[in-house]
């Protein structure tokens, strides 16, 4: 429970990206908000669980901004 806060923060964070058109960032903000969800509630449950985001992505943005895109 202690840590939930930060899941708040990452959907204020996504909606300020949404609003200003920083569709990338929003994108990256969604995976990050699913990565955090996922360890704090392996913590909750006691075991372990290896997340990794990048498994699930391809390539690098074309772009160059860095984030990824599923392949």
């Amino acid at each position: 429970m202690q840590n939930e806060w930060i899941i708040d923060v990452l959907v204020d964070l996504r909606g300020y990206a949404q609003k200003h058109g920083l569709d990338a960032l929003s994108a990256q903000l969604d995976t990050t908000r699913q990565v955090a969800a996922a360890e704090i509630a392996s913590q909750m449950d006691g075991a372990p669980v290896q997340v990794d985001a990048d498994d699930a992505w391809g390539g690098n943005d074309p772009r160059g901004f860095g984030a990824r895109y599923r392949s």
